[in-house]
């Protein structure tokens, strides 16, 4: 049995290693077999990882800009492509074959750039612009739970006086309605300042309405320039903005510049996919940091049910805020360290009946954060066995909580693949799907090769204790029964151990590790049945072949009549 398991395990490991899944921890190969949850975000995983810039609003207008060659004035498209410089991490290397720049870094941060360049913004230029003539004085990185990200570049510019001034610009990009609310004013096509507080009417129509509806990310750039003394004071009066309060100070009364809607496609395999997991009682959810209307378009378009009633706004049964859920969680859980590890427990078990009728509930969460995303993975592990697909290093507490962590090799960082227990080398969701096929074929092979043991040992015992009793000695020698045991063991551990499922199938029973026996009813059946066949022919054929072959031996000595010395 152990030679057929560790078989099992490695014919699988390799196999998955060729697919696309390399598994860190054995025992989550296993575990994958048994998952009911699967948790996963849009980006990255559902699609193909390459935004590109489908949509453009400017300040308060409500149309939309062409997004090669718009029509808006040309000072405030220079303008914006100075602000998209400031505030990025991607950059420029050069590909050798193809005797050009590309954009290296995040997703959304490279669709910028390459909106850049299909505008014949010469990208390269505007780098060592910004690094020969502007001064990074602060930054605070994008964080899925402050959903932007700010810097703080000293610039000089020559004033009406044709004196030049030294000012800070602060430019901060991310979720809109995290942005739009921080603005007094906008710029307008002509790249004028106007006065700026209609947010609500903002959030609705452009980026609602006419973007995330749309199922495009939307994401907003703001800016506000501050004196370089006042801007120093602040710095030193909030200690450097290290702090969220402090960072507030930075993203207070922006004037807003633009909004953008990313288009990502979704892989070819997701909806067969996620509708195969369905059929086989395992549940897809989304835990997405998106737009609400984003997560409710992309639902539609995978056809996972919302309840939505286009006459009710708040039907929104199966998809809830980030907000929502951490409010419906508050104090459902006790948080312990144990032996220096976090330990996440229900505080009681109307705690726990009150999770689950929750989780009946929950079919998205949309501006997901981490901590929630932690919570919820934690009170999932506790009911069922549940699987979280992750790539920042915000996603490590969720994955360390889920019982199967999938990390993405691609798009992953360093952190969130250490963490995982399973990497998904091509980023692409069919490959959760395959684990979770492997995992419970091998538990099939599992109990077949103990389906066969049991077969040929009990026909086997059953027959030397019948020759031993009735005529005195085993119908096998000790070579012999050495022989059968070796083909029972390794023959079959290599046969059984190595079929791989059915391409495209998945078998629509889930493993339950805690609960279903190693061999069941159905499997005892053809024991017995196999079994009372084998030991019937094996039987007649002791007592009965003499007869039928014409074969002269003494049953009892077993030593043939014509040769004395020869041994049965």
């Amino acid at each position: 049995m152990p030679l057929a398991i560790s078989m099992a395990i490695a014919f699988s490991f390799d196999k998955l290693t060729s697919a696309g899944v390399l598994i860190v921890r054995p025992e989550a190969l296993e575990t994958s077999g048994s998952l009911m949850d699967i948790c996963t975000s849009k980006s990255n995983t559902l699609t193909l990882a390459k935004p590109s810039v489908r949509k453009l609003s400017i300040g308060t207008d409500n149309s939309f800009q062409e997004v090669v060659d718009g029509s808006f004035n040309e000072e405030l498209k220079s303008f914006l492509a100075d602000l998209i410089i400031m505030n990025t991490q991607a950059f420029l290397e050069t590909d050798d074959k193809k005797h050009k720049y590309i954009a290296v870094g995040a997703p959304i941060e490279t669709a910028l750039l390459n909106f850049l360049s299909d505008n014949n913004r010469v990208v390269q230029d505007l780098f060592v612009k910004r690094e020969r003539e502007q001064k990074l004085m602060a930054s605070a990185p994008f964080s899925s739970a402050r959903m932007c990200m700010t810097v703080a570049y000293l610039i000089s510019e020559i004033n009406n006086d044709n004196e030049k001034v030294e000012k800070v610009r602060v430019v901060v990009k991310g979720a809109p309605e995290i942005i739009v609310k921080n603005c007094i004013s906008a710029k307008d096509m002509n790249n004028e300042t106007v006065a700026f507080d209609e947010h609500r009417e903002y959030l609705e129509n452009v980026v609602s309405r006419g973007i995330a509806r749309e199922g495009l990310k939307p994401l907003t750039i703001a800016y506000k320039d501050i004196d370089k003394q006042r801007f120093e004071e602040l710095q030193n009066e909030h200690g450097n903005f290290e702090s969220p309060e402090s960072r507030a100070v930075l993203e207070s009364n922006l004037v807003l510049v633009a909004s953008f809607g990313f288009y990502d496609q979704f892989r070819s395999s997701v909806n067969n996919t996620i509708l195969q997991l369905a059929e086989a009682n395992t549940n897809t959810r989304i835990l997405s940091g998106d737009h609400k209307d984003v997560v409710i378009h992309m639902m539609n378009q995978l056809e996972m049910p919302t309840t939505h009633d286009e006459d009710n706004e708040d039907s929104y049964q199966a998809v809830f805020s980030g907000e929502e859920i951490r409010q419906r969680m508050d104090g459902m859980f006790a948080v312990k360290l144990v032996d220096d590890c976090k330990v996440i427990e229900f505080e009681s078990s109307e705690m726990q009946t009150k999770f689950k009728q929750l989780r009946k509930q929950v079919r998205a969460v949309y501006r997901c954060t981490p901590d929630v995303k932690e919570l919820f993975l934690a009170g999932l592990s506790q009911l069922t066995t549940c699987a979280v697909t992750g790539h920042l290093a915000g996603d490590v507490p969720a994955i360390k909580q889920a019982s199967v962590g999938f990390t993405l090799g691609k798009c992953g960082c360093d952190l969130a693949r250490a963490s995982g227990d399973v990497i998904i080398l091509d980023d692409d969701f069919n490959s959760v799907y395959n684990a979770v096929q492997w995992g419970r074929n091998l538990f099939d092979n599992c109990r077949k090769f103990i389906q066969f043991q049991l077969t040929v040992n009990i026909s086997c015992i059953w027959i030397v204790l019948l020759g031993g009793i009735s005529l005195g000695q085993s119908p096998f020698s000790v070579l012999e029964l050495l022989w059968i045991n070796l083909i029972m063991d390794v023959l079959a551990a290599i046969a059984l151990s190595s079929e791989a499922p059915l391409p495209g199938e998945l078998r629509k029973e889930r493993v339950n590790l805690k609960k279903d026996a190693l061999v069941t009813p159905i499997m005892w059946r053809q024991i017995y049945s196999q079994t009372l066949y084998q030991v019937l022919v094996m039987t007649t054929l002791l007592y009965a072949a003499p007869a039928m072959f014409g074969i002269k031996y003494n049953l009892v000595t077993g030593v043939a009549a014509s040769d004395p010395t020869a041994a049965y």
